[in-house]
């Protein structure tokens, strides 16, 4: 069973420098590719997330969609292939929003979001909204001791349709103009009772959320390297430059802990908790070994 408890997501159609919002027409050819624009009239574009119409918030949030097309007088967006949104965000979201990620991540329901484009002195300057809209994805980001750009957590969703709406010209909500770049440095990873003292990197893990069908849950597997000489003390055998031990007892419902967290004393985090179900390693470059983790009874929380 996946369990999650409290808590996170890159991209939106173009929004203009004005406060249009242009669309693909007839004769324009399919848009291949939703663009980004990072200023508007010389100030960071900032976007901020409505969740049923409450506003919460805006850390590092980037919105992307599929191909879009102009329909309608109403200049309703229907979807031409990729049918789903996917936002990036960080740590500094209203507390509200990581309760309801959790929850959906549960047990998922559609529910309205809003996205509002902010210009120069944090005024709305365009919306657009999404109805029907589903949670269906989670990814933590990719992680690296060494890493000096920041990240984002990403959560994608499924929607019903899209709609231009006329922007408010209101400025963003108190509390949520500053905002705080996480580095994917900040992380943990343990496995029971190994030696995991030099893990130098994770790579993405996406869950999915949990659906109402029996035994179609998908846990993923987490990637990660560590030095070839630390795994001295793991359970495996090698076979050339690769283990195999998805079969071994040895690596059978160990406790499993990967947390990332804030490191200015924040209290903030998002942490899994899992069993190990097997694992293969295969060594790279610079005495590094690649370990794939198989997971089981996952269960993911941001408090």
């Amino acid at each position: 069973m996946i369990s999650v408890s409290r808590t996170v997501l890159a991209m939106v159609p173009v929004f203009a420098a004005a406060a249009a919002l242009p669309l693909p027409g007839k004769g324009q050819g399919e848009l291949k590719e939703v663009r980004q624009i990072e200023r508007i009239e010389g100030a960071e574009l900032r976007f901020g997330l409505f969740l049923d119409g409450k506003f919460v918030g805006s850390d590092m949030l980037r919105p992307s969609l599929g191909e879009l097309e102009r329909g309608g007088d109403r200049e309703m967006i229907r979807r031409r292939g990729d049918d789903h949104l996917s936002l990036n965000f960080g740590f500094r979201m209203d507390e509200k929003f990581y309760d309801w990620i959790a929850d959906n991540m549960k047990r998922p329901r559609q529910c309205k979001l809003g996205l509002a484009a902010y210009g120069k002195n944090l005024t709305e300057q365009a919306r657009m909204e999404f109805s029907n809209a589903l949670l269906t994805e989670l990814t933590l980001p990719a992680v690296a001791a060494d890493a000096k750009k920041p990240t984002a957590f990403i959560a994608k969703f499924q929607f019903g349709a899209s709609e231009r709406k006329p922007p408010s010209g209101g400025k963003m909500p108190q509390g949520f103009a500053v905002q705080k770049k996480w580095l994917p440095c900040n992380f943990r990873l343990s496995i029971a009772n190994l030696p995991m003292k030099s893990v130098s990197g994770v790579e993405p893990l996406a869950i999915r959320a949990q659906t109402p069908t029996p035994g179609k849950i998908e846990y993923p597997n987490l990637t990660f390297y560590l030095p070839e000489a630390e795994l001295k003390g793991w359970p495996v055998k090698w076979e050339g430059p690769e283990f195999d031990a998805t079969k071994s007892e040895g690596f059978h419902n160990r406790a499993v802990k990967y947390t990332l967290f804030l490191p200015d004393g924040t209290p903030m985090r998002a942490e899994v908790n899992a069993k190990s179900a097997g694992a293969k390693g295969k060594k790279a470059k610079g005495g590094m070994v690649r370990v794939e983790l198989r997971l089981k009874d996952l269960s993911l929380k941001f408090d």
